[in-house]
């Protein structure tokens, strides 16, 4: 079942010009709540899982997601807070824009992370911003040490393949709930080649 909406991915790993890249994963991820400047007028919070505006954006996702697949939400509706490692806000010029988490994957491996709820706003999309929002869950999951992102997204969500794929993501077997699900498409990312 579907699960990521997004828009294409910058390339670069600094900020050169007002397009919002990911940044290095060298420095430390900020405490929950602190805002951390990524490019002009571009900001990332690392947020609990239960913060009622990271809730208000996966609402928003999963009713978008619903609207695209007839009715159809994600097949795993509920996540435990215990099992999430860290929540993405995204903000631009102080407006809410979008969202992504990270959960614990060690189900499906030693050392994996499941990239959750990747949501940016229409009124944001295009710009590259969704792809600002996984750099920086990459970047917090090399930090915890982390060996291997995975995650699931809809056969309909072109702008989601097209983001995964661009940033080394490789498509592999479905797993787990999605593993008879044909609408879905999971991917990899292993953070220990580069």
């Amino acid at each position: 079942s579907p699960e990521a909406q997004t828009g294409a991915a910058p390339t670069a790993t600094t900020p050169t010009s007002t397009t919002p890249t990911a940044t290095t994963p060298t420095a430390a991820a900020p405490p929950h709540g602190e805002a951390r400047l990524v490019a002009p007028g571009v900001t990332l919070t690392h947020v609990p899982w239960a913060d009622p505006t990271a809730q208000a954006l996966r609402v928003e996702q999963q009713d978008e997601i619903e609207g695209i697949y007839d009715g159809q939400g994600d097949v795993c509706q509920q996540l435990p807070d215990e099992e999430m490692l860290t929540t993405v806000l995204l903000h631009v010029d102080g407006q809410v824009a979008g969202s992504g988490a990270l959960r614990d994957g060690s189900t499906y491996g030693t050392g994996t992370a499941e990239l959750k709820r990747l949501f940016v706003r229409p009124a944001f999309r295009g710009r590259g911003l969704s792809g600002v929002v996984v750099g920086e869950i990459e970047r917090f999951a090399r930090l915890r040490g982390l060996q291997r992102i995975v995650l699931e997204t809809g056969d309909r969500l072109t702008a989601a393949i097209a983001l995964y794929s661009s940033r080394g993501y490789d498509r592999i077997p479905n797993y787990g709930p999605y593993a008879d699900d044909p609408s879905s498409f999971c991917f990899a990312l292993d953070l220990r080649g580069d």
